[in-house]
C-alpha cells in the first residue's frame, strides 16, 4: 500500500487559500472547521478525518473525494473556487463571515480580560 502524501494535499490546500485571499481563520469558518484542524491540514500532519477533509473540499470549491485522491498520488485539481469569478453572494458570505471573525475576536479579548481579574 502506498503511503499518502498529506504535504501534497497541504501544499495544494495552501495555494488554493491564498488565491482566494482568506486568511486561515476564514479559511476554517468558510470550510466548517476550526482553525486548528486547518492548520493541521495546510501543515501535511498525518491522518485526517473525513468530515475535515470534507469541509475543506466544500470550502474551497472542490468536488467530494478530491483531497484524498491527491493524497494517494491522483492528479490535483486545476483550480478550487477561485477559477470562477466569485459571484456577488459569494463575496457577501466571505465579507460576513470575516466581519463576524472580527467580532469574535473582540469578544475571546473580552473574555479573557475578565478571566484574568482578581475575583472578589
Amino acid at each position: 500500500m502506498t503511503p499518502l502524501d498529506w504535504d501534497r494535499v497541504a501544499e495544494l490546500v495552501r495555494e488554493e487559500r491564498l488565491a482566494q485571499r482568506l486568511t486561515k481563520r476564514q479559511a476554517a469558518a468558510l470550510c466548517g472547521i476550526g482553525r486548528s484542524a486547518g492548520i493541521y491540514v495546510e501543515g501535511g500532519r498525518g491522518r485526517h478525518r473525513a468530515l475535515t477533509l470534507g469541509g475543506v473540499e466544500r470550502g474551497l470549491g472542490w468536488p467530494p473525494g478530491t483531497l484524498r485522491r491527491v493524497a494517494e498520488g491522483g492528479e490535483a485539481p486545476a483550480t478550487g473556487r477561485h477559477a470562477a469569478p466569485a459571484s456577488d453572494a459569494d463575496s457577501a458570505l466571505v465579507a460576513e463571515l470575516a466581519e463576524a471573525l472580527r467580532v469574535l475576536a473582540r469578544v475571546e479579548r473580552r473574555l479573557r480580560q475578565l478571566a484574568s481579574r482578581p475575583s472578589g
